[in-house]
């Protein structure tokens, strides 16, 4: 079921934040959202290619084999803490004696798990493939109708 929450200030200057959160329905519709997370970076022209996004991204993961590492903090060993004077101080907020390794892992797509990993990777690169070429058509349309 669709859900929608709106938030806003009352200041008379900001404007409204929506967020909207719909079911994804069918295959179709959620390899067009995969495509639309490859796509973040190259759609905007902040990059050229899907893999030169400095950010967040599954791509490696989709690709190959690579793993991912990310440091999550433990907001709950830190509050069992919060007597002591690092925490007090405000000092520790991100200290190592808190942090855990947590590896990212992503799992096929319900409707590619019968696929072979090479036709997954094959299909991924295809939408990489897709989201680079029309933001190049995209770059080539905006320069023609800046120059003419």
């Amino acid at each position: 079921m669709p859900r929608s929450l709106s938030v806003s200030t009352d200041e008379p200057s900001s404007r409204a934040t929506v967020y909207s959160a719909e079911p994804v329905l069918d295959d179709t519709a959620l390899v067009g959202r995969l495509r639309y997370v490859l796509a973040h970076g190259v759609k905007e022209g902040l990059v050229e290619r899907s893999a030169e996004w400095p950010g967040l991204t599954c791509l490696p993961q989709l690709l190959g084999p690579a793993r991912r590492l990310f440091q999550w903090f433990n907001w709950t060993k830190r509050w069992s803490k919060r007597r002591s004077e690092d925490t007090a101080a405000g000092e520790g907020r991100f200290a190592e004696e808190i942090a855990e390794p947590v590896e990212l892992e992503v799992a096929p797509l319900p409707c590619w798990e019968g696929l072979g990993e090479e036709e997954r990777q094959r299909a991924v690169r295809g939408l990489v493939e897709q989201v680079e070429a029309e933001a190049r058509a995209q770059d080539k349309r905006a320069s023609s109708s800046s120059t003419g």
